[in-house]
């Protein structure tokens, strides 16, 4: 990525994808992936803003929950989408931490139906 030139843009668009649970953990692999072979300080810092934020959800439920409620809220807000899930601020943070680390430790992801091994930053294999 870092040899891309991109342009940002001040608008969102929508962009529909699976929901399943299995389609939800292979998206989670595969950018946690691109982060870690391409961005492996930004993984290190968000791990361990996460732990942060779970030992303060496990501390402080209470200001916690409010506080990430609101967040959620606030970039919502920000992109202009309106989403009922940001009550699921909170309770997320408990699959989330867990989440992540599975997708460090896992090896392969399934992307548009092919199944892909990242041994190194520009060396990913398609399995099948």
């Amino acid at each position: 990525m870092e040899y891309l030139q991109v342009t940002t843009v001040d608008r969102t668009r929508i962009v529909p994808i699976g929901g399943t649970i299995r389609e939800t953990v292979e998206r989670q692999v595969r950018w946690t992936q691109i982060l870690r072979w391409h961005f492996p300080g930004a993984v290190v810092g968000t791990v361990l803003v996460l732990l942060l934020v779970l030992a303060s959800v496990i501390v402080a439920p209470l200001p916690t929950a409010v506080l990430l409620t609101v967040l959620h809220l606030a970039v919502n807000e920000i992109l202009s989408v309106r989403r009922w899930t940001a009550v699921l601020a909170y309770p997320a943070m408990f699959v989330f931490v867990p989440l992540v680390m599975y997708a460090l430790t896992r090896r392969t992801f399934v992307w548009g139906g092919r199944r892909y091994r990242w041994c190194g930053k520009f060396d990913v294999t398609v399995l099948d």
